[in-house]
């Protein structure tokens, strides 16, 4: 089989891809017309860079396989050799592969841009919100226990925010992430915005916007407090084995549990749990709702089917917890961000 002369399939190709550079043309021109050449996928990519119609480039990839088959021997050009063919079918292979690597990334440039668009919308609206009530709801976790306060709104601008400083404020943000930011629910969302202190008055704090996140949904009916140290818990599963772990949350209804060992428990299973609250002995009934393994320790939530006597006293023992929590939170005392 005689090879092709590039030069002649080059005057062809000038007229399909009059976008493609000379250089670039010159190498797809050598690649369509030498039977043992490997088609490379960067002179393909710079055809593309070039501006060339892939429906153009396409039909030039079947016109130098057209031309090939034709230097084929009669007794060929009926049913070409497979090695002739594969080589235009990796090339077409190659250009489908680039055009969908183009689109998968406009996909995400133009979903990257939405999603600024969004969150940007988002942010106004919620500047409306804010100037139109005078008000912004502010909160932090401190020990699992959230800390809440309402705000009352001097400033609304661009990136920053000025709020009334008061006592619940400090407390707030003191409950923050190195005691210096808060966190709001945009409304009409499911966006949560960190604020960052940007500067401290005596009258007044100034935020600044750091982040916009989506926010993790609560699936607990009730508030759960954070015991320190944990509560020293044991386990009488069903099939009668009897495990030892910690508490490390709880509320009238369920708890949070670590077990430092290798065993196997299941969601919906069920399980007595006894524990030491406050100097009372405590008993309930539980069913298990999430698992998570890490290692040997097992994170354990459980739902709580407590009597009423032992419903009253968890509900009492939490509002015990959470005045001891607030307690905590006062001493920290005002945080370098506000002084």
């Amino acid at each position: 089989m005689n090879d092709i002369d590039p030069s002649d399939l080059e005057k062809t190709l000038k007229l399909q891809l009059p976008q493609a550079s000379d250089r670039n043309l010159r190498r797809f021109a050598n690649m369509l017309a030498k039977p043992d050449a490997i088609p490379q996928q960067e002179i393909m990519a710079s055809l593309l860079a070039d501006g060339c119609d892939p429906n153009s480039l396409h039909a030039a990839i079947l016109f130098g396989r057209e031309k090939l088959i034709e230097k084929l021997p009669d007794s060929d050009r009926s049913t070409p050799p497979i090695h002739v063919l594969s080589r235009f079918d990796r090339m077409v292979s190659i250009l489908m592969h680039l055009l969908v690597g183009g689109l998968e990334s406009r996909l995400h440039t133009t979903e990257d841009r939405l999603s600024s668009q969004e969150q940007e919308a988002l942010l106004i609206k919620a500047m409306v919100h804010w100037m139109r009530q005078g008000k912004i709801d502010l909160y932090n976790y401190f020990m699992e226990m959230p800390i809440k306060v309402q705000a009352t709104v001097h400033d609304v601008h661009e990136q920053t925010l000025s709020v009334e400083r008061s006592k619940s404020l400090v407390y707030t943000i003191a409950a923050g992430e190195y005691g210096r930011s808060a966190l709001t629910i945009l409304p009409g969302s499911d966006r949560v915005l960190m604020l960052e202190v940007a500067g401290a008055f005596r009258d007044r704090i100034n935020f600044r916007h750091v982040r916009m996140s989506s926010q993790v949904r609560e699936r607990r009916r009730h508030m759960r407090v954070q015991p320190d140290p944990p509560l020293d818990i044991t386990i009488k599963i069903t099939d009668g084995n009897i495990l030892t772990g910690k508490a490390l949350d709880y509320s009238e209804n369920g708890m949070g549990l670590l077990i430092n060992r290798k065993v196997s428990i299941h969601v919906e299973q069920t399980m007595d749990v006894d524990w030491m609250l406050f100097g009372k002995q405590m008993q309930s009934a539980a069913v298990v709702q999430w698992t998570q393994r890490n290692g040997n320790n097992l994170r354990i939530g459980v739902e709580l089917i407590p009597n009423g006597d032992t419903r009253l006293e968890l509900q009492q023992m939490v509002a015990r917890t959470q005045r001891s929590i607030m307690s905590r939170l006062r001493m920290k005392g005002i945080p370098d961000a506000l002084l």
